[in-house]
């Protein structure tokens, strides 16, 4: 159990405990999903994110991060799926890859940027959001 508050800073630390764990509550798999998302996505970008195999709970990370009050993040993860043909079936998001467009793959790319910018809001939003849920963190 975590017993400390969580600062922003400890929310990547949180995904990489609980991310090789076999079976999440609901709340630990959405909110990794959105960590993970989140992270990804900053890191490295929309177009590796939505076609890795954890790019499948995109849906699932952008409700999560609206709900924990991370609207902006939210609204970076909308632009994205309303950019690709998006199934949570990473073999048909992947056999889809070859018919992007370069205008699609670039504005997938740049998504990077935003999230980038959203970084210490973000993490902020999560880290109370976890704070707030504490009891279902196990």
């Amino acid at each position: 159990n975590i017993t400390r508050d969580i600062a922003p800073e400890d929310v990547p630390a949180l995904f990489v405990r609980w991310a090789p764990r076999a079976s999440l509550s609901p709340f630990e798999h959405g909110l990794c999903a959105a960590i993970h998302a989140f992270g990804e996505i900053s890191d490295e970008g929309a177009f590796s994110y939505f076609f890795c195999a954890r790019g499948s709970a995109a849906r699932t990370a952008r409700e999560v991060l609206r709900t924990a009050g991370a609207d902006e993040a939210a609204r970076v993860l909308d632009k994205a799926l309303a950019l690709v043909d998006f199934s949570e079936d990473v073999t048909r998001r992947r056999a889809m890859l070859d018919g992007l467009d370069d205008d699609k793959r670039t504005a997938l790319s740049a998504l990077q940027w935003e999230l980038d910018s959203l970084r210490e809001p973000t993490l902020a939003a999560l880290a109370k959001y976890a704070r707030t849920h504490r009891a279902a963190l196990s």
